[in-house]
């Protein structure tokens, strides 16, 4: 008998063919588990050979230990005629064997089964430990679903417009657009929102530093060509990491919507796959959805969307509304442009560039038949939340709308953030942030999102921690007003006007505060600087704002200052007292005109009090001031509420009834708010109370620590 047909009876007879195969197929089981886990933490690709060699490193110590513990001891007859069995076999069998008959205590007690199934845990567990280090060294997104929910990330860059008529990038951005609204249905897939990738429009970066920018894995890429009636739609999905290919096709078909939307959704689908997403069948019905028959509809839908991307001026909000008019009015059954309508009435609503009736009852006609046609579309959603916090502000219903909305579109930053926006008004300013955060992980790129926390911190008075994340928002865009104004407020919070003058300073640089804007106007004042303020004042040449549709005041929606307001404020701390008294005069004329206009207006009331207060009108100026609480009250919205206790505050110590004024006073300093120790200090309207015990003692108790 030749000497390998000895040792494979050998190996036989120890039975080292069924520990090989057990060996062989728990192995595979646990490369299964291994890449299973791999594809849903979006693991790199050294993940699964590491637990491969893992195994391989385990195999000799599971075959030495079937030899050693095949010869116990305690069954010396076997040992003895396993000795002999592989003298016969050959020297080098025998001289296993008789080590492992002969060897040492030691030897026995270390390669035992409890051992090896030890070793194995223990090598398992360190490939864990691994694959979860680089999990937290990477910082992996967490989703909306919930803390340390590491989910695949894509970013899906602007496409680029290979139409020969440049007019027809409307066209191309819409196609972006519309596949990343089916992107964001997707539960399984982090995606980044479209604002965030604009910037990388015609960029030179490579793939990797706009991931990493991103914080994405996996970049989209694509263009459109549209050319008589045929379009040529290019797409790749690209791995940042390892600059590989994962996806690419190219569609070239008829220009029919029907084309049109089969194209989006197999791209959104093919994504999905190649990043090994399951799709629920919900998620892969909406992904086949065919919203319009109507191409010409479906072009002015897309033109409606290219506007709204362009800002929000009252110009742009008019135009839009044509546009998606001229949609429905081409396709009635078109649920997605009458959502896109309910949204944009809304707006115009609640920016105040139409507050008639008409506007509001235009946005509910749209929701209305949007929710008839589709009444799980996921934008009808979402204009039913916008509807009802901007128009009606029915912050429950709104509430309830916009979580049923971030249900079917989890990767859209649109709901979260419209839940982030409730929960201010409601005053719950922790949450507030949770969501507005949340928010972020899907537009990481927006100088807006990155704002909207840092004012919720300002409101909670967290200063310190709110400024890296103005810092932020004046990098990403230093041409945005809202974040120097915010730091500005929070620097005058601590008495460091001198700061808020630099960071003024660097906004007007920047082009995003003009030289004469109230921000300007209202931080002479606050350093006693009159007459620089009343320079910049004389010389703005349009409104406070730079907004020439607004000439005649400062108008937000937190107040509506008449110019001549500031102007009296001015003049009565320069000593011109009958000048001022024109001015208040010209004030109170100018509100009373405009509450007859729009009565339900709290902001009107409480500024037509002040102007009253200015003249003396002691109980008319009061009666106002309280009639703009109770239509505005604290209890009914947080946020503009507290503008309203501020400006009677306001009322009550220009008229003399300082008691009353410090009780308002101390209702905004025990609640989040604009209003801080620092401005009681430095604003020229609350000089009657200074010397004031109740007042001095408030601002005691609510000093700002500082290091």
């Amino acid at each position: 008998m030749s000497r390998f047909t000895k040792l494979v009876r050998e190996i036989h007879r120890r039975s080292l063919w069924q520990v090989l195969g057990i060996y062989v197929v728990g192995s595979w089981l646990v490369l299964q588990v291994v890449d299973t886990l791999a594809g849903a933490l979006n693991l790199p690709d050294w993940a699964p050979p590491l637990a491969l060699f893992l195994l391989i490193i385990g195999l000799p110590v599971v075959l030495a230990t079937a030899v050693i513990q095949g010869v116990s001891p305690r069954s010396g007859g076997d040992a003895e005629a396993a000795g002999g069995a592989a003298g016969e076999a050959g020297p080098d069998l025998a001289g296993a064997t008789q080590s492992a008959a002969h060897g040492s205590e030691a030897e026995r007690q270390l390669f035992t089964w409890r051992n090896a199934i030890l070793g194995g845990v223990v090598a398992f567990a360190i490939w864990g430990i691994v694959a979860a280090g680089w999990i937290a060294l990477r910082g992996a997104p967490v989703g909306l679903g919930g803390a340390g929910e590491a989910l695949p990330s894509v970013a899906a860059l602007p496409f680029e417009n290979m139409s020969a008529n440049p007019e027809d990038a409307f066209f191309t951005d819409g196609i972006h657009e519309e596949i990343l609204a089916r992107l964001a249905q997707i539960a399984g897939l982090r995606v980044i929102s479209r604002t965030s990738v604009l910037e990388y429009r015609d960029s030179r970066k490579n793939i990797q530093d706009i991931a990493a920018e991103l914080g994405v894995d996996h970049v989209l890429e694509g263009s459109v060509r549209k050319s008589g009636n045929r379009i040529r739609v290019t797409a790749q999905l690209i791995d940042a990491d390892r600059d590989q290919h994962l996806w690419a096709e190219q569609y070239d078909a008829e220009l029919t919507t029907e084309n049109l939307f089969d194209i989006q959704g197999d791209v959104a689908g093919q994504i999905a796959a190649a990043l090994r997403t399951e799709l629920s069948p919900e998620e892969a019905e909406r992904l086949e959805a065919r919203p319009t028959a109507s191409l010409e509809a479906y072009e002015y839908y897309l033109r409606g969307l290219q506007l709204r991307n362009q800002g929000f001026s009252p110009q742009i909000f008019e135009e839009m509304i044509l546009a998606w008019e001229r949609a429905v009015a081409l396709d009635p059954g078109f649920a997605e442009a009458h959502a896109a309508l309910s949204i944009a009435h809304s707006d115009m609503w609640w920016f105040y560039y139409d507050r008639t009736r008409e506007r509001l009852e235009r946005s509910a006609a749209s929701l209305a038949r949007a929710r008839e046609i589709a009444p799980d579309l996921p934008q009808g959603l979402v204009a039913e939340g916008w509807y009802y916090y901007h128009g009606l502000l029915d912050y429950a219903r709104a509430l309830n709308a916009f979580e049923a909305a971030a249900e079917v579109l989890p990767g859209d930053p649109e709901p979260a953030y419209g839940i982030a926006a409730v929960y201010r008004r409601l005053g719950d300013m922790e949450t507030s942030v949770d969501y507005f955060k949340r928010a972020r992980e899907l537009d990481p790129r927006s100088a807006i999102m990155v704002a909207q926390i840092a004012e919720t911190l300002s409101l909670l008075r967290r200063f310190d921690e709110a400024r890296p994340y103005v810092e932020e928002a004046i990098a990403l865009n230093p041409g945005f007003r809202s974040p120097y104004i915010e730091q500005a407020r929070n620097f005058v919070a601590t008495g460091h006007t001198d700061s808020a003058r630099a960071l003024l300073s660097e906004g007007t640089e920047n082009g995003a505060i003009a030289p004469h804007a109230w921000d300007w106007i209202w931080l002479e004042a606050l350093e006693g600087r009159y007459e620089d303020a009343l320079q910049r004042l004389r010389e703005a040449p349009q409104d406070l704002e730079g907004d020439p549709e607004q000439s005649e005041s400062w108008d937000t929606q937190l107040m509506y200052v008449p110019r001549e307001q500031w102007h009296a404020v001015l003049h009565g701390r320069l000593g011109g007292e009958d000048s001022a008294r024109g001015y208040w005069e010209a004030s109170a004329a100018h509100l009373a005109g405009m509450l007859r206009e729009h009565p339900e207006d709290s902001r009107l009331h409480s500024s037509l009090g002040i102007a009253y207060a200015g003249l003396g009108r002691k109980e008319a100026a009061i009666q106002a001031g309280k009639l703009g609480v109770a239509i505005m009250p604290i209890t009914r919205e947080a946020y503009r509420g507290a503008s309203r206790l501020e400006d009677l505050a306001r009322i009550y110590a220009s008229v003399g009834e300082l008691d009353a004024a410090v009780d308002e006073l101390a209702i905004l300093l025990d609640r989040p708010a604009q209003m801080t120790v620092g401005r009681l200090r430095l604003e020229p309207w609350w000089r009657s109370l200074h010397g004031h015990p109740r007042f001095e003692a408030l601002l005691l108790e609510h000093e700002p620590v500082t290091e």
